[in-house]
Protein backbone atom coordinates (compact mmCIF):
# COMPACT_ATOMS: atom_id res chain seq x y z
CA UNK A 1 0.00 0.00 0.00
CA UNK A 2 2.56 2.84 1.25
CA UNK A 3 4.88 2.01 -1.47
CA UNK A 4 2.55 2.01 -4.13
CA UNK A 5 1.03 5.19 -2.78
CA UNK A 6 4.64 6.71 -3.30
CA UNK A 7 5.10 4.92 -6.80
CA UNK A 8 1.64 7.52 -7.65
CA UNK A 9 3.06 10.30 -5.51
CA UNK A 10 -0.20 10.41 -3.77
CA UNK A 11 0.46 12.19 -0.27
CA UNK A 12 -1.70 11.42 3.07
CA UNK A 13 -4.20 8.63 2.74
CA UNK A 14 -4.44 6.04 5.21
CA UNK A 15 -2.81 6.09 8.78
CA UNK A 16 -0.58 4.01 10.31
CA UNK A 17 -3.38 2.72 12.39
CA UNK A 18 -5.49 1.09 9.03
CA UNK A 19 -2.58 -0.96 8.03
CA UNK A 20 -1.73 -2.79 11.81
CA UNK A 21 -4.58 -4.67 10.55
CA UNK A 22 -3.41 -7.62 8.95
CA UNK A 23 -5.17 -7.86 5.59
CA UNK A 24 -5.07 -4.05 4.90
CA UNK A 25 -1.66 -3.99 3.77
CA UNK A 26 -2.35 -6.20 0.47
CA UNK A 27 -6.38 -4.87 -0.13
CA UNK A 28 -4.78 -1.77 -0.36
CA UNK A 29 -1.65 -2.88 -2.39
CA UNK A 30 -4.50 -4.85 -4.75
CA UNK A 31 -6.77 -1.36 -4.84
CA UNK A 32 -3.85 1.12 -5.49
CA UNK A 33 -2.94 -1.37 -8.30
CA UNK A 34 -6.04 -1.53 -9.68
CA UNK A 35 -5.78 2.33 -9.38
CA UNK A 36 -3.06 2.60 -11.41
CA UNK A 37 -3.79 0.32 -14.16
CA UNK A 38 -7.34 1.60 -14.85
CA UNK A 39 -5.66 5.11 -15.16
CA UNK A 40 -2.19 5.25 -16.17
CA UNK A 41 0.05 2.73 -18.33
CA UNK A 42 3.41 4.46 -17.75
CA UNK A 43 2.96 4.62 -13.69
CA UNK A 44 1.89 0.69 -14.55
CA UNK A 45 4.65 0.06 -16.51
CA UNK A 46 6.68 1.45 -13.53
CA UNK A 47 4.57 -0.62 -11.01
CA UNK A 48 5.46 -3.64 -12.76
CA UNK A 49 9.76 -2.21 -12.79
CA UNK A 50 9.38 -2.22 -8.96
CA UNK A 51 6.53 -5.13 -7.61
CA UNK A 52 6.96 -7.88 -10.25
CA UNK A 53 5.55 -10.24 -8.13
CA UNK A 54 2.67 -8.14 -7.36
CA UNK A 55 1.71 -6.66 -10.36
CA UNK A 56 1.55 -10.78 -11.96
CA UNK A 57 -1.05 -11.76 -9.59
CA UNK A 58 -3.26 -8.75 -10.23
CA UNK A 59 -2.82 -9.19 -14.33
CA UNK A 60 -3.77 -13.45 -13.01
CA UNK A 61 -6.54 -11.82 -11.02
CA UNK A 62 -8.03 -9.31 -13.88
CA UNK A 63 -7.26 -12.20 -16.63
CA UNK A 64 -9.94 -14.36 -14.21
CA UNK A 65 -12.21 -11.27 -14.58
CA UNK A 66 -12.23 -11.07 -18.00
CA UNK A 67 -12.42 -14.37 -18.83
CA UNK A 68 -16.00 -14.67 -16.69
CA UNK A 69 -14.53 -16.48 -13.76
CA UNK A 70 -16.37 -13.92 -10.80
CA UNK A 71 -19.71 -13.71 -12.70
Amino acid sequence: GRALRAVQGIQGGHGDSYYSISTMDSRESIANIFAIWASNEQLYIKAKELFPNMTGKFENIMKEVIDGKFD
